[in-house]
């Protein structure tokens, strides 16, 4: 059962939490599925009824104030009365709560390569109450002390620093230990969390501020079998240089004690900012080493949740309508602390490249939202964690940093912490400190930046020696006012020469209203390239003038500034989006600038959108002429990779990949032929992720059947290989084949790796037709599945179950058979869950616009 909004205030003006003493009991673990919960939470209340938020089994005991009482257990709520409410109350709640495999609650993982177990907490937003009775929501903060029973043998962690541990044995002579840990300040349910398993520890040392005050603890867990595979020092130097660069940003001095960092398996997230145990997606450890780019991103991550130490658990959002608090300035801030702190200097171009990308998208959707959302229960919180409070609102953030100045920006920041630590805010708190710090009423920014939704568009032209910026909104179905917000921006515009790798002249422009003329210089006119917002300052979608963008379709190599290509090519690519620019003529401009490309950010990207443009944006019967060039351009490349001296494997993996994944759309035998030998040829280059992305092309192509994919896996018992092995089964072009898998992904057994892996198998953009019956029952099984099952298994279910790519055959626009299949079922189904319909409106939208661009092309 959901909390909503008007529950949660309601609750929160009664109750007070003083402290949670919680006890797990997980020495069953590998045998049961189920496991001895005690929850004892001290508190304040103004009424004599309440109600504890929790997900069990069986609620075996509730004690309130020392008496036993009649147990009220009912839709996921214990219910509770005879509080008193001019003293403390103590409440225990006893109860078996259940094992997860979806990633929610304690999650469980058996790894079949070694027999281990490992198990970790997931609670955002609205989990903690699947391990212990809590009152679940942001506001409610209260101390809490842990104490967890397991094997002896485990890694038993918390929030806190481990004070206490005495082994003995079981009667049925299991040997265990009881940690238990120092008390928490104030927090959040939601950021507290467990871990348990065989983990391997990696010690860090201390980390020690300048002055020497402050002396912080660094740890690193994860499974045993990954261990030989995780780079673990390129990990520590980030997490020392972050610690660094924001305590000194913040001056506000970590306050968590220990710093650990456990990287987990069937993660549904890349990582989550429980203060003193954060916790990571494992796949940032990579078999056979990363790439620069995913250490890149990694550390991206880490900084973005070492962020959230001050900006979420230090200050938390009183509820989820402020989730853009916490999340907006962690994704801003991760970039930030990377680009200034970090060897990864890059970092404001992977923005600009690819992040902002989720922002635009996200906001041209119907479904569209203000970064300062309403939330009104939450299970559309689950849904809020979106391209929009994420990647938009750290967009606008800079912006706004360009707007009142970083120390101006940084020194709010302190006001915030210092007046509101261990306290839960909400959006007036942030913006009078804001408005403390410079003395300017943000009221009218506030409202055009952050209440209103859609992307503003700056069209640039030229008309002689003016140089034109047209500012618009961008008329959304359902949202009036997108078409008419005109916001403030401050940016750059660069311009070059032909052939320049650094332009001749830079401006900095503010742009207020509609229309913005420039007269430019002789030399600007001419200008081969003229780039607005080159340094990214702004968020808008940008139009360039017909010159600079035939330009740009020509070719970027001579231009330095890694951020300005970015900028240039996320403009080319939201003009495909758009249908402004061709998608043909842009694959093929996509993977001739990644031949040239150093950066591997921008190199990756382009090879990855030229295959989605393909597989997406083009009819069928376009295919292979639009893929072949691509095909010899690729192949060639290949080659140069492999038999450079010494070979850089970071490109090499990057154009296989990239061939690979064309190959599935438009396959030849002489590409089969060659991504066959490379199997073998070259162990250097083609870890195991590579291996199977080839033999997942293989399948699909009809070249491997089951029997010969288990060959490949034979003598690798390796969770990540069974998941890959489960994709690849699954994409064999065999009806039976689909079928069998579909029927299995629907079982309930699988987990919710397993669950997605065979749901990516099954769903390849080749395989249209084949698909057909598999549709159907996609939407009949639709709302049962969503209802019977957890919002985050239900979300993975629409995301990657709906097809995704339609064929223009069967139909143009609203007319094709698959929109109006989907317009069926939202039509028969309004009643369904908010979060679900947002999801199918926005796959329709997907649909829609894809169809638009296959029409025109």
């Amino acid at each position: 059962m959901t909390l909503t909004q008007v529950e949660a205030q309601n609750r929160s003006e009664q109750i007070t939490v003083d402290n949670y003493r919680i006890s797990l009991d997980l020495t069953h673990a590998t045998s049961s599925n189920t496991f001895p919960s005690q929850a004892t939470v001290t508190f304040h209340s103004k009424a004599p009824e309440t109600h504890l938020d929790l997900v069990a089994e069986q609620v075996t005991s509730v004690k309130v104030n020392g008496a036993e009482t009649e147990v009220d257990f009912r839709d996921d709520r214990v219910y509770l009365s005879g509080l008193d409410t001019e003293r403390l109350n103590e409440v225990t709640v006893e109860a078996l709560c259940i094992y997860s495999r979806t990633g929610e609650g304690l999650h469980r993982y058996h790894d079949p390569e070694d027999g281990r177990y490992y198990l970790y907490t997931q609670y955002e937003p609205f989990d903690a109450h699947r391990v212990y009775a809590c009152f679940d929501q942001p506001d409610l903060k209260g101390t809490w002390d842990f104490e967890l029973t397991g094997p002896e043998s485990w890694s038993l962690l918390s929030n806190g620093a481990e004070i206490e541990r005495e082994t003995w044995e079981t009667e049925d002579h299991i040997k265990v230990q009881t940690c238990r840990f120092a008390q928490t300040k104030r927090l959040s349910s939601y950021i507290t969390a467990v871990i348990a398993g065989e983990y391997q520890k990696f010690d860090g040392g201390v980390w020690k501020s300048e002055d020497g005050d402050l002396q912080i603890p660094l740890g690193l867990y994860c499974r045993q079998t990954l261990a030989a595979d995780f780079d673990t020092e390129d990990v520590f130097e980030v997490t020392r240089q972050g610690l660094e660069f924001f305590n000194n940003a913040y001056q506000f001095p970590y306050p968590w004690g220990k710093y650990d960092q456990i990287y987990v398996p069937e993660y549904n997230l890349g990582a989550m900012e429980n203060p003193g145990c954060i916790t990571f997606n494992e796949k940032m450890i990579v078999r056979g080493g990363p790439s620069r780019t995913q250490r890149s991103n990694r550390a991206n991550t880490i900084l973005h949740e070492m962020c959230h130490m001050w900006f979420g658990d230090l200050v938390t959002p009183r509820w989820w309508d402020d989730l853009w608090l916490k999340e907006s300035f962690a994704d801003n801030q991760g970039y930030f602390a990377e680009q200034e702190a970090t060897q990864y200097t890059e970092s404001f171009t992977t923005f600009a490249a690819a992040r902002k990308s989720w922002a635009y998208t996200q906001d041209l959707r119907p479904t569209t939202h203000p970064i300062m959302a309403e939330i009104p229960d939450l299970d559309a919180a689950k849904q809020n964690f979106d391209g929009i409070t994420y990647a938009k609102g750290s967009a606008v953030l800079t912006q706004l940093m360009v707007h009142l100045g970083r120390e101006n920006f940084f020194g709010a920041a302190r006001r915030y912490f210092q007046k509101h630590a261990f306290q839960a805010a909400s959006f007036s708190d942030l913006i009078a400190a804001l408005e403390e710090q410079t003395g300017r009423d943000l009221g009218p920014w506030v409202k055009v930046w952050l209440q209103t939704a859609g992307p503003s568009v700056i069209r640039a032209t030229r008309e002689g020696r003016e140089f034109v910026l047209h500012q618009a909104g961008v008329p959304i179905e359902g949202h009036p006012e997108t078409g008419k917000t005109i916001r403030p921006h401050t940016f750059t515009i660069a311009f070059f020469a032909a052939n320049a790798t650094e332009p001749f002249s830079v401006r900095e422009v503010t742009m207020e209203a509609e229309t913005l003329r420039l007269d430019l210089t002789e030399g600007e006119a001419a200008a081969t390239m003229i780039v607005p917002n080159a340094g990214d300052e702004t968020y808008a979608l940008i139009e360039l003038d017909a010159v600079s963008q035939a330009s740009a379709m020509a070719g970027l190599l001579e231009i330095a500034d890694t951020r300005i290509r970015a900028v240039i090519w996320q403009s080319l690519w939201m003009g495909v989006y758009n249908g402004r620019i061709d998608p043909a003529a842009f694959a093929l401009a996509a993977v001739e600038s990644a031949s040239t490309e150093e950066l591997g950010i921008l190199r990756e990207i382009n090879l990855v959108r030229s295959v989605q443009v393909i597989s997406h944006f083009l009819p069928r019967q376009r295919w292979a002429a639009t893929a072949q060039p691509s095909l010899k351009l690729i192949s060639s490349q290949v080659q140069d990779e492999l038999e450079a001296s010494p070979v850089d494997v970071d490109r090499a993996r990057s154009w296989i990949n990239a061939y690979a994944q064309l190959l599935r759309l438009h396959p030849t035998e002489e590409g089969l032929k060659e991504l066959t030998e490379l199997l073998e040829a070259h162990p250097e280059v083609i870890n195991p992720a590579l291996k199977w992305t080839i033999l997942t092309t293989l399948a699909a192509t009809g070249k491997l059947s089951q029997s010969e994919l288990e060959s490949h896996a034979s003598g690798d018992q390796s969770g990540e290989t069974q998941v890959f092995l489960a994709t690849a089964k699954a994409a064999i072009p065999s009806l039976e084949v689909k079928q069998a898998a579909w029927k299995s992904a629907l079982s309930g057994e699988l987990s919710n790796e397993m669950f997605s892996a065979t749901l990516e198998g099954i769903n390849q953009a080749s395989q249209y037709e084949l698909l057909a019956d598999l549709r159907e029952d996609f939407f009949q099984q639709l709302e049962s599945f969503w209802n019977n099952n957890s919002i985050g298994m239900g979300t993975r279910y629409v995301t990657q179950a709906f097809p995704s790519s339609p064929d223009l055959s069967a139909g143009v626009g609203t007319e094709n058979e698959l929109v109006k299949r989907t317009d069926q079922w939202l039509s028969e189904h309004q009643q369904a869950s908010h979060a679900l319909l947002r999801l199918v409106k926005e796959k329709r939208d997907d649909l829609v616009r894809y169809l638009r661009a296959q029409e025109n092309a």
